[in-house]
């Protein structure tokens, strides 16, 4: 790497790195030739002891096998001395960055310091003005600590080397070479062949000698090497070359796109897009080339060659259809994520003004591109769910497109454009079935809005301003006769006007999550999510059960959530958990329906209104059918948040005093500040929370988990969608600090999602077996930990937990190993610790405030049985 020294007061290494790699170069050469001589004499041990000289020919008179071994050890000592010394260099070249650094900080202070020095200086008398040299004498001296630390930095890699060359080439310092790239993979595996190096360093290795091979090429010859070698080249391609590279492979992208042959868009299209759909260089001269229609005309010519359209199908077990399968979806995502990307870019690479009204404009050509209405919105789906759009973008497109469907005054405008296409229709990737064992039958992700609703999963912006932008209209409830309720119109047509064939709802789904859970405060943007959020909740409940609808054609179970939305709509609950806590311990009461959509108090993120009726009816429609998502995500929150308040109340507690309790007798005395100068007692806040858990799980287990019937018990199926729930849900303690106050934002249901369905069997399996018993131990363990964090239960000594039982995280908090709760040969623990832990938990624990929370929670389950 070569570096431009700057001119400054700060001295750079006496030699250039490059000086030094050039000259660890020279005898590398050499060290060559001996390879080959030694490998030729493995070969032929006498073939080639004429053409040697000095003391190799000495040694290969003597004894062919020594002169072997003494160049393959000549070879390797020296390969690795080179390997030493330019990893030096790369040490001197990173001081001498930084000295260029220091210096260019130097000479713009400087000059910046000097024009205001000089304004002064011309109101000063000539003996107090400041010369450049005094001024500059000042910054130089704020500089220097970074110039001593650079220094140490050099001297310590200089020590290093210098230990290393001393150390010879042992195991770990040739893994260190190589892993360094000094050493290259060729001549690693040819001088130490006692040293296995792993699949992960051998593709690091190869990573970096791509990048050194490009290192030295102009732009054009680095992006032909590029295109050549795709495959091979390492995933933080886009860091080391410059934007030039960059629309020169822009170029090759559109060329591949563009082509009247759809075999040229391939793997190595799709890897290419993967490489460098976050460079903004390469984003702004691809879509410079590529318009909406060639993109569209691209996704249908794969789609037809894919899916064999017009013609025979495809074994949907054939190798060659499933990569060809898997390059379809894989360019629908890079591409998607590359134009993703691009309507976030600013400045010169920004897109033009009127984006939206271009893609609007194709998506919506329906009569002379039919194509483009599921190609174009299946690619920002595709895009959305890999990253974020611009809000501005993706929500007023989307608006757009919205009141185009909604002019049709109910008219189809999806399915007849997807119709004109015949055989040939947009085919989804990820949405292709097996219609059997033989063929492959693609399925269609036609519609515009689903899918563009859908591409909202990474951007809640522009959900929020999708649902900002429309007007109101009047809901009348088919059960308790509350009519004229007004509510967001676009919401209302969405939810109870509109059918999604394509996708069962998912895509509204995704975008309704966002707009009710990103923005968790107390301000407008709030209170607006919390209305949105209020007004679904009101709707579902009022409509569960009530008429036919598309969704149950037979008018059996009325009208249900649409199956495919109902885990955004647990999302959605999730993240208004203490206004579901608050409903289920109503006492039959509740919010009165359709009275406000909106529950406010004081310092909190605004919650939404909800009656219990509704909230039954939202947890019946989330537990039919066997996928329990939705359900998972409020029972999961409900215990997170129960436990977020026991530990408040912990963490809050006082004496009288108002010293912190240091034992757990003291919380018998203990007062928790009520906010309002007030307090209550520590005993009353503990009790009261516990009981209020313990109703709204019986709530989401008896309406949801058993479908509101109550004298049956939970199914195989339900026990084993509990014992998920509940196993995320002690995952996720402790929960983001922003969750404290009682809600769980977008970010936090995106990790609760993955602790989902991350859950290990023996988890599940548990939960399944004995959910009563699992809930208490839960409940158990949970109340250990605040208690620990709180300094109210000791470590060690009598009475205290076993030491070993305890761990603490990266912040410093101190809990018990979760590891412990499995209690099984499985769990990994030492078998000591496990029974010292199991005693402790005997002879103390159950005096340690759990059983509290357990008796609490065993009154509101008839079948809670003892622990």
């Amino acid at each position: 790497m070569s570096v431009t020294r700057v001119e400054g007061p700060f001295e750079y290494y006496d030699v250039t790195g490059d000086q030094i790699e050039a000259a660890a170069e020279s005898p590398r050469s050499q060290v060559a030739i001996i390879a080959d001589i030694a490998d030729d004499l493995a070969l032929d041990e006498q073939g080639v002891v004429g053409n040697t000289e000095g003391d190799i020919t000495l040694g290969t008179s003597l004894n062919p096998q020594v002169a072997r071994q003494t160049a393959a050890a000549l070879a390797a000592n020296g390969e690795y001395a080179c390997g030493c010394i330019k990893l030096f260099a790369e040490a001197v070249d990173a001081f001498d960055t930084k000295v260029a650094e220091l210096n260019q900080r130097y000479r713009t202070d400087l000059a910046s310091a000097m024009r205001y020095q000089g304004q002064a200086n011309a109101q000063l008398p000539e003996d107090e003005q400041r010369s450049s040299a005094e001024v500059g004498a000042g910054i130089e001296a704020s500089l220097k600590p970074d110039y001593a630390a650079a220094l140490e930095e050099l001297d310590t890699q200089a020590d290093n080397v210098a230990q290393m060359l001393a150390d010879g080439p042992t195991d770990q310092n040739v893994r260190k070479l190589f892993a360094a790239g000094q050493i290259p993979i060729a001549a690693a595996e040819r001088m130490f062949p006692g040293i296995e190096f792993t699949d992960q360093e051998r593709l690091q290795a190869e990573q970096q000698a791509f990048l050194e091979t490009i290192e030295d090429m102009d732009p054009a010859e680095q992006a032909d090497y590029i295109r050549e070698h795709v495959q091979d080249a390492p995933p933080d391609l886009v860091d080391h070359i410059p934007p030039e590279t960059a629309e020169k492979l822009a170029d090759y992208t559109a060329d591949d796109l563009t082509s009247d042959d759809a075999r040229d868009v391939d793997a190595d299209t799709v890897a290419l897009l993967a490489l460098l759909n976050t460079s903004a260089a390469y984003n702004s001269k691809l879509f410079s080339r590529v318009s909406p229609n060639q993109i569209a005309d691209t996704v249908r010519s794969l789609s037809d060659r894919i899916y064999s359209a017009g013609g025979s199908q495809r074994s949907a077990n054939d190798p060659d259809f499933v990569a060809d399968n898997e390059m379809y979806d894989g360019l629908l995502d890079e591409l998607g994520e590359s134009f993703a990307n691009y309507t976030k870019q600013t400045g010169a690479d920004a897109p033009p003004a009127d984006l939206v009204d271009r893609w609007y404009g194709a998506i919506t050509d329906t009569t002379r591109n039919p194509e483009n209405a599921a190609a174009l919105t299946m690619l920002i789906r595709h895009g959305g769910e890999q990253t974020s759009f611009d809000d501005r973008f993706l929500g007023d497109l989307t608006s757009k497109v919205y009141e185009w469907e909604r002019d049709h005054d109910g008219d189809p405008v999806w399915g007849p454009a997807n119709e004109a296409l015949g055989d040939g229709y947009i085919r989804d990737p990820r949405l292709s079935g097996e219609g059997d064992d033989r063929n492959a039958v693609g399925m269609s992700g036609f519609d515009g809005l689903a899918n563009l609703l859908g591409g909202m999963e990474n951007t809640p912006g522009a959900a929020e301003r999708f649902f900002s932008d429309g007007g109101t209209t009047t809901f009348d409830s088919p059960k308790d006769g509350v009519d004229d309720v007004e509510v967001n119109d676009r919401l209302h047509y969405l939810l109870m006007q509109r059918e999604w064939p394509a996708d069962d709802g998912d895509g509204f789904g995704e975008a309704l999550a966002g707009a009710t859970t990103h923005s968790r405060n107390d301000g407008p943007s709030g209170q607006a999510a919390a209305q949105l959020a209020g007004q679904s909740a009101f709707m579902i409940g009022q409509s569960v059960g009530e008429n036919e609808s598309f969704w149950n054609v037979d008018g059996t179970d009325g009208w249900q959530i649409p199956t495919g939305m109902r885990d955004s709509v647990g999302e959605m609950m999730a993240s208004y958990i203490p206004d579901v806590n608050r409903a289920a311990n109503t006492n039959g009461e509740g919010d009165p329906a359709g009275l406000g959509f909106i529950h406010a108090v004081d310092g909190q993120p605004t919650g939404m209104a909800l009656s219990d009726d509704d909230l039954d009816a939202i947890l019946n429609s989330l537990g039919e059918g066997d996928d329990k998502t939705g359900l998972q995500y409020v029972a999961a929150a409900a215990y997170t948040h129960h436990d977020q308040q026991i530990g408040q109340a912990m963490d809050s507690a006082v004496m009288p005093d108002g010293s912190k309790p240091r034992t757990v007798a003291d919380l018998e005395n203990a007062l928790i500040p009520d906010g309002h100068g007030g307090t209550r007692s520590f005993q009353e806040v503990f009790g009261s929370e516990s009981s209020f858990g313990g109703n709204t799980m019986a709530t989401i287990l008896e309406q949801g988990f058993k479908g509101g019937k109550a004298d049956e018990a939970i199914d195989q199926a339900g026990r084993e969608a509990l014992g998920k729930a509940f196993g995320a849900a002690t995952s996720f303690i402790p929960t983001p600090a922003n969750a404290i106050a009682g809600t769980i934002t977008s970010e936090g249901l995106s990790y609760l999602g993955d602790q989902l369905s991350s859950q290990p069997d023996s988890v599940t399996d548990a939960w399944a077996e004995d959910a009563d018993s699992e809930l208490a131990h839960s409940l158990r363990f949970s109340t250990y930990d605040h208690l620990l964090r709180n300094d109210l239960i000791s470590v060690g000594g009598p009475g205290g937990l076993p030491k070993d039982a305890v761990i603490t995280d990266p912040d410093g908090t101190r809990r018990v190993d979760p590891a412990l709760y499995a209690s099984d040969s499985d769990s990994g623990v030492d078998p000591q610790v496990q029974a010292q832990f199991n005693q402790w938990v005997i002879e103390h624990g159950s005096s340690v405030y759990g059983q509290t929370q357990i008796d609490a929670y065993r009154s509101n389950f008839p079948q809670f049985g003892s622990d």
